[in-house]
């Protein structure tokens, strides 16, 4: 028999926003939105051009019903990754904006 996985208990350096990023993506894979979106929130607030942390939270204020904040997330992190050179994430986040459109 398998222990649930808790990840409640993982110490973060508070200044390592890509750390935030990825307990982010795996809380959202586990159904706790609530803590990716404060995850990614706290990632962008150490590391404000993290795109993928606009695209991540996009995608779950979108599951959660935040269609305006799913859609300011998605121009921001489309904004950023064009910035970047990025252009297939840009089209990640094109795409997923014009979802919601």
């Amino acid at each position: 028999m398998h222990s649930p996985i808790t990840i409640e208990r993982e110490q973060i350096n508070p200044n390592f926003a890509a750390a935030y990023l990825n307990r982010g993506v795996t809380r959202y894979h586990l159904g706790d939105t609530q803590s990716a979106l404060a995850d990614y929130t706290a990632a962008l607030r150490i590391e404000p051009n993290l795109a993928g942390a606009y695209l991540n939270r996009g995608v779950t204020r979108a599951k959660g019903g935040d269609k305006p904040g799913a859609m300011q997330d998605f121009q921001k992190a489309a904004d950023l990754f064009q910035q970047q050179g990025d252009r297939d994430n840009y089209q990640k986040a094109i795409n997923n904006l014009r979802k919601l459109q």
